[in-house]
Order: structure tokens, then C-alpha cells, then sequence
């Protein structure tokens, strides 16, 4: 991480340094977030995914502690993993088994074709 986005994570942080690590951070949030929409049926949407994921970004920013020794993007990625899995569950996608066999039926549509 540069030195101005280690700035950015101290104590108190302009808005600009904000947006400027959010910036340096997009990159993963959407990495995370394409990892998770190949998983799911194709009516969940990628640019819903890269939002909550940004929602995860902020508040891994306003959270982190530079003295933890923990790297930023380490701790970055649980924060946004965590927020794409916690939005999809109040969606009310229907519960782990049933989103479970939809995934098995999507997976032998798929071979069909």
C-alpha cells in the first residue's frame, strides 16, 4: 500500500484521503465480488455484489487499526467478503439448503445444454 493510503488509515481521515483508498482498494472488491457471483444464479447481479462490497471497504476503513500488524487488504477482504455474504442473506434468498439444490438444478441445466 502507498504511503498515502497508510495516511489514510490513521486516526482521522480526510474525505478525499477516504475516496483514495477506496479507489486503490476497487481492484479487490471486485475480485471478491466476481468470486462470489460465479457461485450464484444468474438473477443476482454483479453490480450489487461490487456495492455491498464497497459498504464492506468503508468499513474496514473506518475500523482498522495500523497497529494491529495486520495488513489493510488482508483485513479489507474479510470486511468485504462479509458484507456481500450479510446482503445477500437479508435479500432473502431462501435458506443455505435451498440455495444449495438451486445451484445443483442450475448445474444440470447447464450440462444439458
Amino acid at each position: 500500500m502507498g504511503n498515502h493510503a497508510d495516511a489514510a488509515l490513521q486516526d482521522h481521515i480526510t474525505k478525499w484521503e477516504r475516496d483514495a483508498v477506496v479507489l486503490e482498494h476497487m481492484s479487490l472488491v471486485e475480485r471478491i465480488a466476481w468470486g462470489i457471483c460465479l457461485k450464484l444464479p444468474g438473477n443476482i447481479l454483479l453490480e450489487d455484489l461490487v456495492h455491498s462490497g464497497v459498504v464492506g471497504l468503508l468499513d474496514a476503513i473506518d475500523k482498522y487499526d495500523p497497529l494491529s500488524h495486520v495488513p489493510f487488504p488482508v483485513y479489507a477482504s474479510f470486511r468485504i467478503r462479509g458484507e456481500i455474504l450479510d446482503s445477500l442473506r437479508h435479500r432473502g434468498w431462501g435458506s443455505r439448503e435451498l440455495r444449495q439444490k438451486a445451484r445443483q438444478l442450475e448445474q444440470s441445466r447447464d450440462s444439458l445444454t
